[in-house]
């Protein structure tokens, strides 16, 4: 699929660099630019009518995320999925998520209560209209309700900016409707552990609910091969 820039409101306050950094990343993580896809500095230049080197600097920063490989001789490329990072990307969400959740059941208020439950509604609705990359986008801000009710806001951050191969890994597993739908069933079920102030079972489901990804993977690897890189026995 061919690259748009995005034009969304948030990214006009931006600089340019800033502005191309933040498209070219949206893009990746959307699979909108396909891993292993080629980032060819003097054509994205020319799409976006800016100089070489606002693109140049904004590869260089996707580079140093993981989202970019940099190859001599070869060019620039968006890296390929690998899943040793993506395991690594999931066990530091799910080793920092598992143990907020006590003190998320100890601090949670009512507003947070109903912020999942709307959570939840909403991607219920892009399940319906296909919307998976928007289910995501919900299904993220589902898990930093817990993060922001337990005043660890600064650990989601650190999570959102070292997930670029996770990210990608989990919007594909999407394309399976039985995977979405069993997604959601286990937000349910973490609500009403919620409701019911059921500690240890929350946590074993969220558990699960990270750990399945390396299952999921396997499948995906057989199916897209040539947008992840070799597995490492």
């Amino acid at each position: 699929m061919p690259f748009t820039p995005l034009k969304s409101e948030k990214y006009r306050i931006q600089n340019t660099g800033d502005r191309i950094y933040a498209d070219l990343r949206e893009a990746i993580m959307l699979l909108q630019l396909h891993p292993g896809e080629e980032l060819n500095i003097k054509s994205l230049s020319e799409k976006l009518g800016v100089s070489r080197s606002p693109v140049r600097d904004a590869v260089m920063r996707l580079a140093k995320e993981g989202l970019a490989d940099v190859l001599p001789q070869k060019g620039t490329r968006v890296s390929r999925i690998d899943p040793h990072r993506v395991e690594e990307e999931r066990f530091l969400r799910e080793s920092l998520e598992i143990r907020l959740l006590s003190l998320f059941m100890q601090q949670h208020t009512s507003q947070d209560v109903s912020d999942l439950e709307q959570l939840v509604e909403t991607q219920n609705r892009c399940l319906r209209e296909t919307r998976m990359s928007d289910f995501l986008d919900y299904d993220e801000a589902f898990h930093s309700v817990f993060f922001r009710a337990a005043d660890k806001a600064l650990c989601w951050d650190l999570i959102e900016q070292m997930s670029g191969h996770y990210r990608r890994a989990r919007l594909m597993t999407l394309w399976d409707a039985k995977i979405v739908s069993g997604a959601i069933g286990e937000h349910e079920e973490m609500l009403r552990c919620i409701r019911q102030g059921q500690t240890d079972r929350l946590t074993e489901i969220e558990e699960n609910h990270c750990r399945k990804i390396n299952i999921q993977e396997l499948d995906l690897f057989q199916q897209y091969p040539d947008f992840f890189t070799e597995r490492k026995e």
